[in-house]
């Protein structure tokens, strides 16, 4: 019985002490005159304003370290194929290369690439050509000639800068290294579409010798992926070919391409 009554009266003394340490509180703050309010929120408005600061502090580091880490090199391969035209053939254009583009900045992008090319060309309008051939090849046999002469003259007319563009059919191959420019519009989200130009310079790899240059239009579309990417492209471009010994002649191509890379 003694140790309930104990047990009781710890309790009482425990919540009168409890009553008395609210009561006080609740003096204290009927207690803060207006000034002493006033000051208090002050400095809670102020340490509200250091936690604001500090934070945008760090949004600003992420953003800085999310431009460091973005992926800038790309590397890639491209093929397509297309129209051709001159002056006096129609024909088929078609390469391949490979390259790397350099993002400067989401909205721009440096580029190189070598690549291969073909132009299988074929005369406009072929009714004489191998009529007048003949008869050219007859009268300079017929002319006493010597064989050395002989071989040039055919090699005249086999080349498309001849006067009478006698063949009916050429073929040059050629490799080339280009220069590129490109503007992207979307920065470098998922669908990236884009413009630009390419200078454009080679030499002849197959029968006979001829340089190479020129520059190209494109219009594209990217798609990026987290490590690598795809893209569809339309280009123009207009292809100077210069025979050594003959004047040069201008080939215009129509191509649509396709190429796959790699980001890093």
């Amino acid at each position: 019985m003694k140790l309930l009554a104990a047990g009781f009266g710890i309790l009482i003394f425990l919540q009168i002490g409890i009553l008395a340490k609210d009561t006080e509180i609740t003096t204290k703050s009927l207690s803060e005159t207006q000034d002493e309010k006033d000051w208090r929120e002050f400095k809670e408005f102020q340490k509200m304003k250091e936690r604001q600061e500090r934070e945008g502090v760090n949004k600003e580091d992420s953003v800085d370290l999310i431009s460091a880490a973005r992926k800038k090199t790309y590397l890639y391969l491209q093929g397509g194929s297309g129209g051709a035209a001159t002056q006096y053939e129609n024909g088929i254009a078609k390469f391949g290369k490979f390259g790397f583009l350099y993002r400067v900045s989401p909205f721009f992008g440096l580029g190189f690439s070598v690549g291969n090319n073909s132009l299988d060309l074929k005369s406009k309008d072929t009714s004489s050509s191998l009529a007048i051939a003949n008869l050219l090849l007859s009268a300079y046999n017929a002319s006493g000639t010597s064989p050395v002469d002989q071989i040039l003259f055919a090699k005249l007319l086999d080349s498309p800068n001849a006067f009478f563009y006698l063949s009916n059919s050429f073929y040059y191959s050629y490799n080339t290294a280009q220069l590129d420019f490109n503007f992207h519009f979307n920065r470098e989200k998922f669908f990236d579409p884009y413009i630009g130009f390419g200078i454009i310079g080679g030499s002849c790899s197959g029968k006979y010798p001829c340089s190479v240059r020129g520059g190209e239009l494109k219009l594209g579309t990217q798609l990026n992926f987290e490590s690598f990417f795809i893209f569809i492209q339309l280009q123009g471009q207009i292809i100077n070919i210069k025979e050594p010994g003959f004047s040069s002649f201008p080939s215009q191509h129509s191509i649509g391409s396709l190429g796959i890379g790699i980001k890093f």
